[in-house]
């Protein structure tokens, strides 16, 4: 059985998961500069609070967008490089994979 600490933890991640998700939709669609942090907690259904306990600013918020989009993509294309051994072929799912 979970307790209420470890229910907090779990509520706090899936809050700051919400947030990333939403902000990187809201960043895709117009722009870091276009997208406020009103917005995004809006969206997000949370408190601005709520944004400024898991991120120090809007910033910090996109380096983590960011962050998790190039693991995302760094995570692709190894999976894909393991699965071939010709360089040439190597070369073209890594592409492939990056443009995904």
């Amino acid at each position: 059985m979970r307790d209420g600490k470890q229910l907090r933890s779990e509520h706090a991640d899936a809050t700051r998961a919400k947030i990333v998700e939403v902000a990187r939709s809201l960043f895709a669609a117009r722009g870091y500069e276009a997208v406020s942090l009103d917005e995004i907690a809006a969206a997000a259904r949370v408190t601005k609070g709520a944004i400024y306990h898991h991120f120090a600013n809007k910033r910090d918020l996109f380096r983590v967008v960011y962050e998790e989009l190039a693991a995302g993509i760094e995570d692709r294309v190894r999976r894909r490089l393991a699965r071939a051994q010709d360089p040439r072929e190597r070369v073209e799912l890594a592409i492939d994979a990056f443009l995904e």
